[in-house]
């Protein structure tokens, strides 16, 4: 009998499709690199394919197959920041706040705007 195999499409689960495993293509591949899953094998010149054999192994040491998707870590809310409040008489002290930077607006002739 022959070996099945398993391709990345049926492997890895995207935004609309749920895979074997609940991760992206790129976490398998990072995974394989690292060492962490299983190395696929070479069906033919760019076709790759892992085993169901050496998946099932690994699923059974792992907890990461059919694991629901972590719930969203609990938001903490910061405190809020107060504008700094100037006593009365720095705030005489400031000079006024620059204006006319940039370029002039272009004015158009009251027959050219209607």
């Amino acid at each position: 009998m022959q070996p099945k195999y398993i391709r990345i499409s049926e492997l890895a689960s995207t935004p609309t499709r749920l895979g074997r495993l609940p991760v992206s293509g790129a976490t398998v591949w990072r995974w394989v690199k690292l060492g962490i899953f299983p190395s696929p094998v070479s069906l033919g010149p760019g076709t790759t394919a892992w085993s169901v054999e050496s998946i099932e192994q690994w699923e059974a040491t792992h907890s990461v197959a059919g694991a629901e998707p972590a719930a969203p870590a609990p938001t903490r809310s910061l405190p809020k920041r107060e504008a700094p409040v100037l006593p009365p008489a720095a705030s005489a002290e400031l000079p006024p706040p620059k204006r006319g930077r940039g370029r002039p607006r272009k004015i158009l002739p009251a027959a050219a705007a209607a």
